[in-house]
């Protein structure tokens, strides 16, 4: 009960929300879903985290657990996710499966473009800027992450109808390498015409839409 003992320590409302639901509220009040009134997120991480807004409402589902987007299942025999289930989105599509991959292919001997750093070390940003450099296998490796997160997308897509998906997190910093394959996967594979309506948008507000969406859903809270 944490919000119930803050409120006490402080003598002031305080409230507990999930930090993916913040980012999201953040961006769509006044970031890149400003306007809409249904948005998803992706948040691309350590993990893959998400969060529903539909009619303008953000949705927590009855347990609190809607829009875990990153526990989509794309391969049924595929890695085991933390969550306990495998082939979950998040274990192809977060940062940490970027960094993972190029580190697994460096000590393999591949031509990654990153044999001057030490394997343990590279990480999804690094992966980024090679691919950025030149470096085929980087660019390659995050165009499937972009097209197996297309994929992901499309579900949603199918399921949702929503106008925006927000892609936020430092992996959105690849720009084009990451969202053509992305938006190519869901023109593809989601349904007209909300395949061919939905914007695949970066977010805008950095590591502060957390911190503005969590302001914005206490005032909502409290009007």
């Amino acid at each position: 009960p944490v919000a119930e003992r803050m409120t006490k320590s402080l003598g002031l409302t305080a409230f507990l929300e999930n930090d993916a639901n913040s980012a999201a509220w953040g961006e769509f009040w006044v970031g890149a879903g400003r306007g809409a009134s249904e948005m998803v997120i992706f948040t691309l991480g350590t993990g893959v985290g998400g969060s529903l807004i539909m009619g303008g409402k953000l949705q927590r589902g009855r347990d609190q657990m809607a829009g875990h987007v990153g526990h989509i299942i794309l391969y049924p025999d595929g890695r085991e996710c933390g969550c306990g289930a495998v082939g979950c989105l998040e274990q192809y599509c977060s940062a940490t499966a970027v960094a993972r991959e190029a580190r697994e292919a460096t000590a393999r001997g591949e031509k990654t473009g990153l044999e001057n750093l030490d394997p343990q070390t590279i990480t999804a940003e690094a992966v980024s800027e090679a691919a950025a450099s030149g470096s085929d296998y980087c660019r390659n490796l995050m165009a499937e992450t972009g097209r197996l997160l297309g994929i992901g997308m499309a579900s949603i897509v199918n399921v949702v109808d929503p106008q925006v998906i927000v892609v936020y997190g430092g992996m959105a910093a690849a720009g084009g390498l990451i969202f053509e394959p992305c938006r190519k996967a869901v023109r593809e594979l989601s349904l007209p015409p909300a395949s061919e309506r939905v914007k695949i948008v970066p977010a805008e507000l950095g590591g502060d839409a957390g911190v503005i969406g969590a302001a914005g859903l206490a005032i909502r809270r409290t009007d």
